[in-house]
């Protein structure tokens, strides 16, 4: 518990010290005020092998293992600097508006530009484990870095460390850099079983209702239009009884066929799981309706989008449920 307190108050002092040495920007150019430089764990070996081979040298005055010693020496001051201008210059930004499906692997597009190669380069965020390998060639670099959620929201991205050991591993150099980015996440996708589906009429269909077997007919699988005045003959099932009970007169009910075969989605129309599957059901629906290139309507309790069709309806759809 007390290495996990100290540990945790350590980030926040870091991440403290990088926000005002690093400001959050889309776009960042490295140089000696945002790279950091250490020696790798091949470094310090070499290092202590070099120290070995000089004493060794003086003590026993033997030339030749001391004109070594300082040959070892001048290649590891020369990879440090090498290490360091791969990369010093290199220009790092992305204005994405990063979106992805909760526990699913993602990735963002970031630019890279350099007026000279870069070589073996990796970067990651804190968010994905996994790490991209790279080189950079002359003039602008596109890059991917991947990226993974297990939550849905905005999440801002942690920053985007970028790694060289180049050119002999003997150092490490790296920077951490925050691209001010906030990352639309998705729920997970669920797929509801079809008993639980929509039918035509725009009814939940479910085996546990217990209007399952309800029959609706012909009156109630239309819409009502307006009252008219009634006319002998008509059925009495249409006519208007709360009118005439209040003396309004003898009116019927028209009905006529809906306006539209729309369809309106919402968290009351999945009878299962809690929220957060509620809605990776709800994601689910929106992916499938897409792919039959069907229009659908979104209704939630604090926003409502009207039917319609198309990537930039499915994208605000998803994007309201994950803000919910």
């Amino acid at each position: 518990m007390a290495f996990t307190q100290l540990k945790s108050k350590w980030q926040k002092s870091m991440n403290g010290w990088l926000n005002q040495r690093m400001p959050p920007a889309h776009k960042q150019e490295l140089n000696h005020k945002n790279i950091f430089i250490l020696p790798s764990r091949f470094g310090v070996v070499y290092l202590l092998f070099t120290v070995v081979l000089f004493l060794l040298g003086t003590n026993y005055q033997n030339n030749i293992i001391i004109l070594l010693s300082f040959l070892l020496a001048s290649i590891f001051v020369t990879a440090m600097h090498h290490s360091f201008f791969n990369l010093s210059g290199l220009t790092v930004s992305s204005y994405a508006k990063p979106h992805c499906f909760a526990d699913k692997a993602s990735q963002l597009s970031i630019e890279l530009t350099t007026s000279k190669p870069r070589y073996h380069l990796s970067a990651q965020f804190d968010q994905h484990p996994t790490t991209s390998h790279w080189h950079c060639a002359k003039g602008s670099n596109d890059i991917t870095v991947p990226l993974y959620f297990n939550r849905r929201g905005l999440a801002p991205l942690t920053r985007l460390k970028i790694v060289s050991q180049y050119p002999l591993g003997l150092f490490t150099t790296w920077t951490k850099l925050d691209l001010d980015l906030t990352a639309t996440v998705y729920p997970s996708v669920k797929q509801l079983a079809s008993h639980y589906r929509k039918d035509d009429n725009n009814r939940q269909v479910s085996e546990d209702d217990n209007n399952a077997n309800q029959v609706y007919d012909h009156q109630q699988m239309e819409e009502f239009l307006q009252l008219a005045p009634y006319q002998q003959g008509q059925s009495l099932a249409h006519i208007a009884w709360k009118q005439v009970a209040t003396g309004q007169g003898w009116f019927s009910k028209q009905y006529g066929a809906p306006q539209s075969d729309d369809i309106w989605l919402s968290l009351k129309q999945i009878p299962i799981g809690d929220i957060e599957d509620k809605l990776s059901y709800l994601t689910g629906l929106i992916l499938d309706y897409d792919k039959q290139q069907q229009a659908f309507g979104l209704q939630l309790n604090n926003e409502t989008i009207a039917p319609n069709h198309g990537s930039q309806h499915v994208k605000a759809c998803l994007t309201a449920l994950a803000k919910y």
